[in-house]
């Protein structure tokens, strides 16, 4: 009898991050499911005969190997591309097996949000891989936005969550939530005010990260509606990764103690 794929028996954690990672392979490029051993879980480049990346599970995170070839200078163009708090390393002896030589770089995932901001990594790949016109400038610019932020039109209170069989069990966020979202908020850190509009100008204009008040890892595969309103908020980048710095993660009004408490101790201390 064969051994059941490890993506279904890791844990919640483990398998979530993995969807994650494939959800923000660009759909252009991507087969409708990844392939699924007892070991690995492993993304294809559609109507190309290569290997994307495989994935080793572990409770706590997934290891993700990486396929492309060693070129000098390639290691430093992907930590160009690297989520904050992911870094790269080499293989020990990337040159021992036909396996090991295609895959010379690992990372360690270990947060959702990590695993959501892999998009333009994959789309540098993409056009590593297969030799396309996609510059690696191109590849960030056209992933400003994380998949899992994708806009929508209407204001609905849309299903997520669902594990569905085609495996995009990205926990499926309703790409309609995002942009009813904001819509009522204002694209607008809601912990610090931070404004990217402001801050860059024209290239910032309605960039936004968008925080779920239940964690869609926390349902457990089970879908409920999502009140764009009532269950989610606009944060910035930074405040939305410290949000998700303990679990359950901190809400807002303890991030914003958290903020005043920490000016008020540098005022304190530049203030003898």
């Amino acid at each position: 009898m064969d051994k059941e794929p490890k993506h279904a028996t890791t844990s919640d954690l483990s398998r979530v991050l993995c969807d994650l990672l494939f959800a923000c392979l660009p759909k252009e490029y991507a087969t409708e499911n990844p392939i699924f051993s007892a070991n690995w879980c492993r993304a294809d480049i559609k109507q190309h005969a290569a290997a994307l990346y495989s994935v080793r599970h572990s409770k706590k995170h997934i290891e993700v190997f990486l396929a492309c070839k060693e070129t000098t200078g390639i290691k430093s163009e992907i930590e160009n591309f690297l989520p904050v708090g992911v870094t790269i390393k080499s293989r020990p002896n990337p040159r021992k097996g036909n396996w090991a030589k295609s895959t010379p770089f690992s990372l360690y995932i270990e947060t959702e949000e990590q695993a959501q901001s892999m998009g333009p990594l994959l789309q540098y790949l993409v056009s590593h891989r297969t030799n396309s016109s996609v510059t690696g400038e191109s590849a960030k610019t056209e992933y400003w936005f994380q998949p899992s932020e994708s806009e929508g039109e209407e204001i609905v209170a849309g299903i997520e969550g669902n594990r569905v069989s085609v495996l995009v069990n990205r926990y499926e966020r309703d790409p309609e939530n995002r942009k009813s979202c904001i819509r009522h908020y204002g694209a607008v850190c809601k912990v610090c005010e931070f404004d990217f509009a402001k801050a860059y100008g024209e290239i910032g204009e309605g960039y936004i990260h968008v925080h779920h008040l239940t964690g869609l890892a926390t349902l457990k595969g089970k879908a409920r509606k999502f009140d764009p309103v009532k269950d989610m908020i606009p944060v910035c980048p930074n405040c939305h990764e410290m949000l998700h710095q303990c679990d359950p993660p901190y809400t807002i009004d303890q991030l914003k103690e958290i903020i005043a408490n920490a000016k008020a101790d540098v005022q304190k201390s530049s203030h003898p």
